[in-house]
């Protein structure tokens, strides 16, 4: 499956400049990505493994769930957490937020079992 073919499934248009970065990413590189600059300018940041084209569509294992897309992961632990917990919210970065806001969360790079999206 293709770029254009999973935002077609996922129902998403995702930013040309992504686009851009993705035809030119180098799957199992490591990728430095400080999410806050102006607070920490020295910090080289949290140290990222993007996913190509090819790496998108990968089936990966996921505990609990089964085979499925890596694009798809977080879309489907999200899914299983709100079947088992019955709770709407997910706690992140800036407090609990609604799982609904993040359910077609587009996945494009991992740290450790860390998603990002």
């Amino acid at each position: 499956m293709n770029i254009s073919e999973i935002q077609k499934e996922r129902t998403i248009i995702l930013p040309e400049k992504y686009l851009v970065f993705l035809a030119n990413v180098d799957a199992g590189e490591d990728y430095f990505f400080n999410e806050f600059p102006e607070e920490y300018p020295d910090f080289e940041g949290r140290c990222w493994a993007f996913y190509d084209e090819p790496l998108l569509s990968e089936e990966v294992e996921m505990i609990g769930i089964g085979k499925a897309p890596a694009h798809q992961q977080l879309a489907l632990y999200l899914k299983c957490y709100q079947q088992s917990t019955k709770k709407g919210e997910i706690h992140s970065p800036e407090g609990l937020i609604s799982i609904s806001r993040v359910a077609n969360a587009f996945v494009i790079a991992e740290d450790d079992g860390d998603f990002f999206i």
